[in-house]
């Protein structure tokens, strides 16, 4: 899970988690492509999962691959404010017609690679069309790069271990 900390949206949660599914979910379906992911999502970490906690919520989609690698947190991180932050600034129904929920929810349910890399070139694709340079995580300056690291590299031999359980370990 994410835990993310914030008092304001309180009434808008499903929009910013939606946002969080386009801007993180996708994310981590096209990081992390254990099969286990669609396993896991049958019972739990489905897109749009949250839980309402007194400081903020918790984002309940992605499985705890980002932990291991300070890079990697550092990314999950910037992608969660990423969400909040075009919410803020009004994106949200735009972003929501652009990546259409069901096919939102069926990359990330069902851990589909392909379908995750075309929704978020869709989202990138936006940004750079508005000129949306967020302050934080991928935009359309640092994208090509993300994609050719996750297509043509091993990131877990990348930090430190050549498998996921290795990576546990």
């Amino acid at each position: 899970h994410i835990h993310i900390g914030f008092t304001g949206f309180r009434k808008q949660l499903d929009s910013i988690v939606k946002l969080m599914d386009i801007t993180t979910g996708l994310v981590s379906v096209m990081i992390d492509r254990d099969p286990n992911n669609i396993i896991r999502r049958k019972n739990y970490g489905r897109a749009g999962e949250y839980r309402e906690k007194p400081y903020g919520i918790e984002y309940r989609v992605p499985s705890n691959f980002w932990m291991r690698d300070y890079v990697l947190m550092s990314l999950m991180f910037a992608q969660v404010r990423q969400a909040v932050q075009l919410h803020a600034l009004g994106h949200t129904e735009k972003l929501l017609k652009l990546c259409p929920e069901k096919d939102v929810r069926k990359a990330i349910n069902e851990n589909n690679f392909e379908l995750a890399l075309e929704l978020f070139t869709r989202y990138i694709d936006y940004l750079s069309d508005k000129s949306i340079l967020a302050r934080n995580g991928l935009s359309y300056i640092n994208y090509s790069e993300f994609i050719d690291v996750i297509l043509n590299s091993n990131i877990y031999k990348e930090i430190g271990a050549t498998t996921n359980t290795e990576c546990l370990s």
